[in-house]
């Protein structure tokens, strides 16, 4: 079972209206259907759990990094960086890439160009030291 489709049963499976005609799980035999989705949901929850532990770690990895540096995207509609700023960080294609600005067009890496950067921003400062 995939993540949404223990989240659907969850939803479904009420005590008042036992809707179970669109359940995921329909097939299964109703004695083990509460098992089963009981089990699923558990592993969902502990999926989760580890990635919000892993999430939990970066940031704790990431002190000193000061977040205020990732809240300055400047769009290219405004300014464009000078050339002492590169390389800078840019948005193309609802990516981060980190870019060189040249006269007509940005080099996204070595072969990859592109004009359709939407915002940039100065590289940040890296993490200060213990």
């Amino acid at each position: 079972m995939i993540d949404n489709e223990i989240i659907q049963a969850l939803e479904r499976c009420d005590s008042y209206s036992m809707s179970c005609r669109a359940c995921p799980y329909v097939g299964i035999p109703a004695r083990y259907c509460e098992k089963y989705l009981l089990h699923d949901a558990l592993s969902l929850i502990k999926r989760q759990q580890a990635v919000i532990e892993r999430l939990q770690n970066a940031m704790q990895d990431s002190k000193g990094f000061e977040i205020d540096q990732f809240n300055k995207w400047i769009p290219v509609t405004e300014r464009l960086p000078e050339p002492k700023e590169n390389p800078v960080l840019v948005v193309y294609d609802g990516c981060v890439w980190a870019a060189w600005k040249h006269d007509n067009y940005w080099e996204l890496v070595p072969g990859l160009n592109t004009t359709c950067v939407t915002h940039w921003m100065p590289m940040p400062q890296p993490p200060k030291g213990e």
